[in-house]
């Protein structure tokens, strides 16, 4: 159900471009009338969007940079893995052109996130809190109840506030995709009006005046501009809601308005929540079928979200039986002095459980990013018992065979030679790219790697990489460990940092260009710094600190996703079995919940079958218990068997091993090539003994492989 909701979300933001970019037509439809349809659909479809104020701005503990160009941190995100579908921001102090808003958002960085945004398909919703025309105050100035009528036609500030008006639109006239067209946005002014908080509330101007407000603000926009990419919003406070013909009484009309909702926040009691809620909902979507509208939660949320089970028992609970376009969780302040004003949870928060489990209802929608999309389809798979058999270079080279230079089906391997099927999960090595060597540390041509990974992906499958780089401060390999210096030196102030740095661009390069032929990234499970708990590498446990391995950690996934931007790698956490003798051994070097999404264990059988059995299944037991525990999946992330001295080895040492765990996947190392290598193998091949054994392997139920499609590029 997850990709049936995010393919028919992907297929309507196609829809909508695709009637966009036929401009010209009688039949085009504009911009707002596209993203109107859109949200019908959805709502037929029994969604809810989820949205969050600021979302992309700043959050509880960051703030994006003054001039920032990439817009991928997210409270929303970071708590449940996939963006808010709304995005909400407020144009308050765009009236007088200064260059932030009013919670200090740059104009220019709310722009580009806009549609930043809406290249994620995402849907932007404007909210207004202009000064007071009249006095010069804040939009909360109540002090006069003559501003609504001075800013009307014949009043003393109605020039001015033209003005206004026309920097508000110059400004959502601004925000345009690269191409030039205009992003659709829910355009909700004039909020709040039952009450009396703002200028141009309920005892500050009468009803006519307030329609006439709406009147000019929309003919201005609309007719004397000719803006098309704006639906408009009417939303009073729930509060004031005490039947239908109160919400009705300051309506501007059909003709301006294509949304209604209303604005309704919580408090330590649950019952009065619920019930307000209830009461708005009710008179909502009684007045919006009456009227032809689409309804929406336009403002709610709970400060400091004092209640850990809020998302599932309270706000899910009460609106889910009706029609709602979209809910809209107000902003998390990133202030020092209000650490108790956020909306939304964040990492560690005490309902961020409950929110995860919110985010995953099915009629609840968020933004799927490649990462988001295949954790998703890894859950799937271990909730349905489903491990997935992973072989090393499997498209690359064989016992026997090496890919040849024009190659370009990547249809030989030696696991379908075998099987009649190929293995799920592709695994390949970086290591090399930070050299700019055109071949990897197995002689592996980049660019085959690349359009081996994209053609996997293309058949249905997933790819991971690990990275073995080199020793970057003695120059020697990545096995040389004679220095104990090497991760100090390539951390923030060490000699070889910005060296390394280049080093990470370089990997970030290659990731960044494993795409589809439609230019969309290929999600990669990403494994680099494995095996740590051994001395195997330059990054071992003998030859750094816990801080710094962690450190180690931490600047390779910051550059990644928040100087690169990237929102297509998985990451995951890989401790060599014959390291971890404790609990506290599997997590000792973990470098947090917030970067890794998955753990699992390298371990190769050296021991006879009983003790490798035995060591497994201790191994992962440790794995289950810490994936438990900090909400991950887990995997046998490198194994197998150096020559597979057991023809009966896949079901009757590997298997029983593994198959009471909930394993994502089950990674066996490579078949290498070489003449001399010819002991060097993981995978059976044709006529090698263990191939029987390896087809019923591959022919239980809980192993999982993609059948075998003849595909070209």
């Amino acid at each position: 159900m997850i990709m049936k909701t995010i393919l028919k979300f992907v297929s309507m933001i196609a829809a909508a471009s695709a009637i966009l970019s036929c401009g010209g037509s009688e039949t085009s439809q504009t911009p707002a009338d596209a993203l109107l349809e859109r949200l019908s659909a959805q709502i037929e479809d029994g969604k809810i969007m989820f949205g969050h104020q600021d979302d992309l701005m700043y959050g509880h503990s960051w703030k994006i940079e003054d001039d920032a160009d990439i817009f991928v941190q997210s409270d929303v995100k970071a708590s449940c893995g996939k963006y808010p579908a709304v995005y909400g921001m407020d144009l308050g102090g765009i009236e007088l052109q200064n260059p932030a808003n009013l919670d200090k958002n740059y104009f220019d960085n709310m722009r580009k996130s806009a549609v930043a945004h809406h290249e994620r398909g995402g849907i932007t919703t404007f909210s207004w809190h202009p000064r007071n025309p009249l006095t010069g105050g804040d939009a909360w100035d109540v002090t006069s109840d003559q501003v609504v009528a001075s800013i009307l036609p014949g009043g003393e500030k109605h020039e001015l506030f033209m003005g206004w008006l026309a920097n508000a639109a110059d400004f959502m006239e601004s925000i345009k995709t690269a191409d030039g067209q205009q992003v659709p946005l829910i355009f909700r002014p004039w909020h709040e009006h039952t009450g009396s908080w703002f200028w141009w509330g309920q005892r500050l101007c009468t009803t006519e005046q307030y329609k006439a407000l709406w009147q000019m603000t929309y003919d201005y926009m609309v007719k004397e501009r000719g803006m098309t990419q704006l639906v408009w919003a009417y939303s009073p406070g729930a509060g004031e809601l005490s039947s239908a013909e109160v919400f009705g009484e300051r309506y501007p009309g059909d003709e301006i308005i294509d949304m209604v909702g209303f604005d309704c926040y919580a408090g330590a009691d649950r019952e009065r929540y619920l019930a307000s809620m209830k009461n708005a909902l009710d008179i909502t979507k009684a007045f919006a079928q009456e009227h032809g509208k689409l309804m929406a939660i336009t403002e709610t949320g709970y400060e400091g979200i004092k209640d850990p089970k809020w998302w599932t028992e309270v706000l899910y609970t009460v609106m889910k039986d009706y029609p709602v376009s979209y809910v809209l969780i107000w902003r998390n302040a990133c202030d020092d002095n209000m650490q108790h004003h956020f909306y939304a949870p964040y990492p560690g928060h005490e309902s961020q459980k409950d929110f995860e489990a919110f985010a995953g209802l099915d009629k609840m929608m968020f933004l799927e990013t490649p990462r988001s999309e295949l954790l998703s389809r890894l859950s799937g798979l271990v909730d349905q018992k489903k491990i997935m058999f992973g072989h090393q270079d499997t498209y690359l080279y064989g016992h026997s065979w090496k890919i040849s230079s024009d190659e370009t089906a990547f249809e030989k391997s030696d696991i379908k030679d075998v099987a009649g099927a190929y293995p799920a999960l592709a695994g390949m090595d970086l290591g090399g790219i930070e050299l700019d060597s055109p071949t990897n540390i197995d002689n592996n041509d980049f660019n085959k790697m690349r359009a081996a990974a994209v053609a996997h992906y293309l058949r249905g499958g997933v790819v991971t990489f690990s990275w073995h780089p080199r020793n970057p401060l003695t120059g020697g390999d990545t096995w040389d460990t004679s220095s104990k210096e090497v991760v100090a030196s390539i951390l923030p102030g060490g000699e070889k940092h910005e060296f390394f740095k280049g080093w990470l661009s370089k990997a970030a390069d290659y990731l960044e260009s494993i795409k589809t032929p439609d230019g969309k990234p290929v999600p990669v499970i990403f494994r680099p710094w494995h095996e740590h708990t051994r001395n195997f590498f330059w990054w071992g446990v003998d030859l750094c600190t816990v801080e710094q391995y962690k450190a180690l950690w931490r600047m390779t996934y910051d550059y990644m996703t928040k100087e690169r931007g990237f929102d297509h790698l998985v990451w995951s956490y890989s401790p060599d079995a014959g390291g971890l003798f404790t609990y506290e051994d599997f997590g000792a070097k973990y470098p947090g919940d917030d970067i890794i999404d998955m753990v699992g264990i390298d371990f190769y059988q050296f021991t006879p079958a009983d003790m490798f059995i035995a060591k497994m299944k201790s191994s992962l037991d440790m794995t289950a218990a810490f994936a438990a525990e900090h909400g991950k999946l887990m995997a046998v992330t490198e194994t197998g068997c150096e020559g597979i001295k057991n023809p009966k080895w896949w079901t009757e040492v590997l298997y029983p091993a593994i198959k009471d765990y909930p394993l994502s996947y089950v990674l066996t190392w490579r078949n290498a090539c070489d003449e001399d290598m010819q002991h060097h193998f993981y995978a059976p091949f044709p006529g090698e003994e263990s191939a029987e054994d390896f087809k019923a392997f591959a022919a239980l139920d809980q192993i999982m492989f993609i059948q075998f499609k003849k595909f070209k590029l």
